[in-house]
């Protein structure tokens, strides 16, 4: 149980080491996402400002004749001031103001390179926005611009010491009976329009960050955990490699100091094993590896850690398991391996057996000094006969 919440606990870290990685790899390309999209809000709010102001131009010339007497005029009193026109225009203004949610609609007269003047206003008149009729205002580049050249036009973000910060779409109010330009048409869009756009879009992208993260994060680790389980199995055999038996023999042995629990460690080894690949060849040889393996599969437990330690030997971790338990696992498995060798397709009867050495762990004993107890063990079984099993003693007796 520890060792599982161990390899579970290093698997969480993992998996939150390569979310902050992905993470910090991904937020430079966000930032620059959220840049360039606020850049294309404001275009976007400025080509739509400009089209809005060119209808309404056009609106304006399809009836220039009153607009015209409006702009001559000298404002209110005046003979030729259209009070109803002035009204009923300012009025139109007004209700696509609120269609399209602009900020101001209005239209000037150019009445000096330094100075422009105001005709129609879509603010209600009694609010402070309002610019009554006549108002003056120093002249902008961008205005004068649109004037000279009858240019349409949208200005980035500009700010204005009375009005905030505006993005504007400008265009010419032009009399088609003699080419004059009498005045201009602006809209405007407050610069808070496009944080209330980019948050809504910054939404949408952050759960788009956030969702692509951790999908990219779930690949890369399962790609990491394919790679380490790829190098935890032998190719040939389909038991655990060298790499991971040594891996699991510390974690063993730190779970039995912690538990004081017994465990214990068995070496296999073919009798004879060169003898067989030089007579029958590597592909017996093979064969013969493989159905060892299985019958290691099939006779030990779940908890159990078999690994293809070498060429032709097999070592098996016991965990909470004395002596006496690894001798009846140890024997099984000779057993086995030599019924399977009595029908085995391509060898002699009785010519596939293996030798087996055992050894329990001791306090303090360090993975290296088991597996040389082990190994001892084992060597003694081949010198005393082979197709058999040894347990490793202080005073090295065969068991």
């Amino acid at each position: 149980m520890r060792l599982s919440r161990k390899r579970y606990t290093k698997r969480i870290l993992g998996l939150l080491a390569i979310l902050a990685v992905v993470t910090i790899a991904l937020a430079f390309p966000a930032l620059l996402i959220h840049d360039h999209m606020e850049t294309l809000i404001i275009e976007r709010l400025g080509i739509e400002a400009r089209n809005v102001a060119i209808s309404i131009a056009h609106l304006i010339e399809q009836d220039m004749e009153p607009y015209r007497k409006l702009v001559d005029s000298m404002g209110y009193g005046d003979p030729q001031f259209d009070e109803a026109y002035y009204l009923h225009t300012n009025a139109l203004l007004r209700e696509i103001k609120q269609e399209i949610d602009a900020d101001f609609i209005y239209t000037e007269a150019v009445v000096s390179d330094s100075e422009i003047a105001y005709i129609l206003d879509a603010e209600d008149m009694a609010s402070e926005g309002f610019s009554a009729f006549g108002e003056r205002e120093g002249i902008t580049e961008n205005e004068l611009i649109a004037h000279t050249q009858r240019m349409s036009l949208f200005t980035e973000v500009v700010d204005y010491p009375v009005w905030g910060k505006l993005i504007t779409g400008f265009a010419p109010i032009v009399d088609t009976a003699d080419g004059t330009v009498v005045g201009l048409v602006g809209v405007d869009f407050a610069l808070e329009k496009v944080g209330d756009m980019l948050r809504n879009i910054s939404i949408v992208i952050a759960l788009s960050f956030v969702t692509l993260i951790i999908l990219i994060s779930l690949v890369m680790y399962i790609l990491i955990l394919l790679r380490i389980e790829s190098q935890k199995t032998d190719y040939l055999s389909g038991l655990h490699s060298k790499k991971f038996h040594e891996f699991r023999l510390k974690d063993a042995i730190d779970d039995a100091l912690s538990t004081k629990r017994p465990l214990s460690l068995m070496m296999i080894d073919i009798d004879r094993f060169k003898a067989i690949n030089d007579t029958y060849g590597h592909q017996v040889g093979d064969r013969a590896l493989k159905s060892i393996a299985d019958v290691l599969k099939l006779n030990t437990r779940v908890v159990d850690i078999c690994s293809r330690y070498g060429g032709d030997e097999f070592v098996v971790i016991l965990p909470e398991t004395n002596l006496k338990d690894a001798v009846v696992a140890g024997q099984r498995i000779v057993d086995k391996v030599q019924q399977i060798s009595q029908d085995f397709d391509g060898l002699a009867a009785g010519e596939l057996t293996v030798s087996i050495g055992i050894a329990q762990w001791s306090l303090d004993e360090t993975p290296e000094s088991l597996m040389e107890k082990a190994d001892k063990a084992l060597y003694q079984s081949k010198e005393t006969g082979r197709n058999k099993l040894t347990v490793y003693r202080e005073a090295k007796q065969s068991g």
